[in-house]
Formats: structure tokens, sequence, C-alpha cells
């Protein structure tokens, strides 16, 4: 995973709350991948591709093993992506995660773990909502 500034780990958890004009500078300073992230987790499957073919592997693993792969965790692993792993682990109630994301000391990443969170948890109850369409 690249090396990103606090500042743009602030900027991608505003993006998974909503708010889009950062989601745009993103994009304009070179972080797009961040935003198909945000997209593969919503089930978009050519930001899965975009991803890949962007050398952001590592971003799709921690999509997946947040969806229930055990794969994608062991990749995450096998490639030490200690962070990304840290993260799913946060956002998957792991034992003892949210204690190893304030170790870090790093408070960008407790911020984006809990935003992480919010929005996995959010994506998960419409997608089992019966009131809202199948079909967005």
């Amino acid at each position: 995973m690249r090396n990103y500034p606090a500042k743009v780990l602030l900027a991608w958890s505003e993006v998974m709350k909503g708010n889009e004009p950062i989601g745009k500078w993103l994009i304009e300073n070179g972080y797009s991948e961040l935003m198909s992230c945000i997209d593969s987790f919503r089930g978009n499957t050519n930001a899965d591709k975009r991803l890949f073919d962007g050398g952001h592997p590592e971003l799709v693993a921690l999509v997946n093993y947040i969806n229930g792969s055990e794969q994608a965790r062991d990749w995450l692993v096998a490639h030490k992506f200690d962070v990304l792993k840290l993260l799913a682990d946060f956002c998957l109630e792991e034992d003892g995660a949210d204690h190893k994301l304030k170790d870090t000391g790093a408070n960008e990443l407790i911020i984006l773990g809990h935003r992480m969170k919010a929005m996995v948890d959010d994506i998960d109850f419409d997608a089992n909502d019966v009131h809202k369409s199948p079909f967005r």
C-alpha cells in the first residue's frame, strides 16, 4: 500500500461518510484508487478491475477480507499489508483489533477504521433492506 499522508487518509474517511467534494479532490490529486476502493465496497466489480489494473490488489484484498474471504486475509498477511489487515479486523470486530488500532498511535487510522466500519455496516444494512431497490 502506498504510504499515504495523514491528510489523505482523513480525506478518504470523509468520503466514506458521504463528502463528495473531498472525493473529487482525491481523484484530482492522484488518489483515485481510494475512491475505487469505496466503489468496490459497494459491490462495483469494475472498481476491482481498476484497482488491479492500477496496481492496488491490496485494496481488493481488504474489501474481500471484510466480505468474508479467508484467502484475502491470508494474502494480506503474506504480503505484509499489516495496516490493511488491522483495519479489516477492526471492521470485523475481531478480538483485540480495537486495542491494536489504538496502539498504532496514528489517530488518522483510528478515525479511518471507525468510518470504514460505519460505511460497511451501512452497506450491509442497505443490502438487507427489503424496502431498497435491488437494482440501483
